[in-house]
């Protein structure tokens, strides 16, 4: 294993550590990790191909979903590599991957719950009122909604 020193200032070895990282939990970890980050791109791929072409409201919120979830199983890519490779940097190494790994990593995981809560945001109303249609850009619905609005 290489020293600190080796990498750029922005990487933090273990050996600067009080202690050094477990090779089976490592292990163990990345083949978890690889498994859920496959079965999630290849998942979120499918559903992704399934609601592209539709425009309704909640296809267009499942499609915006799965797109984000696959830029989050790429987000883990490093990380799993990290984890196989001896907790060694590799990708992290270079100072300007590692920032925007850490801007495209933090807006992914900050936009999915917003894009969840529109989600049940819609099929709620979906479910109080079946024959009211949610469109896109439409300001009725905030002015003229009660949850009595099946007539």
């Amino acid at each position: 294993m290489a020293e600190n020193h080796t990498y750029e200032d922005h990487v933090w070895m273990h050996k600067d550590m009080p202690s050094g990282p477990s090779v089976t939990w490592d292990v163990t970890i990345g083949i978890s990790c690889l498994a859920a980050t496959l079965l999630g791109f290849v998942g979120n791929s499918l559903a992704f191909g399934y609601f592209h072409g539709k425009k309704e409201l909640a296809p267009r919120l499942y499609k915006y979903l799965s797109s984000i979830d696959i830029v989050i199983c790429l987000c883990q890519i490093p990380v799993i590599q990290a984890f196989f490779n001896g907790r060694n940097p590799g990708l992290f190494d270079d100072k300007i991957f590692c920032t925007f790994w850490t801007v495209v990593s933090d807006i992914s995981t900050q936009f999915y719950p917003m894009a969840v809560l529109l989600l049940s945001a819609s099929r709620t109303i979906a479910i109080a009122c079946p024959f009211y249609g949610i469109r896109k850009g439409s300001t009725s619905f905030t002015t003229s909604f009660t949850w009595d609005c099946v007539k």
